[in-house]
């Protein structure tokens, strides 16, 4: 949840660079809380990871690290 959490404020932050979107820590941090309860799912790129064969990181990452380093916002985890 740590990471995911962390993710989740550099999306933010890039949304809010990029767009103006603006969305307190805690609406992000509630989302995903709320999201993850008694979700009994295992996401796509950990099914990937856990198979052994690559992950679509460019498809649902890559964009947003672009878009954040135009901005100057710093991305580590979605890099």
């Amino acid at each position: 949840m740590e990471l995911l959490l962390a993710l989740g404020h550099e999306i933010r932050e890039t949304a809010a660079a990029a767009d103006g979107c603006e969305m307190s820590v805690q609406e992000v941090e509630g989302f995903f809380r709320e999201k993850m309860r008694g979700l009994d799912m295992v996401p796509s790129m950990l099914q990937d990871a856990r198979r052994g064969v690559g992950m679509e990181v460019e498809a649902l990452c890559g964009n947003i690290v672009r878009i954040a380093e135009r901005c100057g916002v710093q991305t580590p985890r979605l890099r």
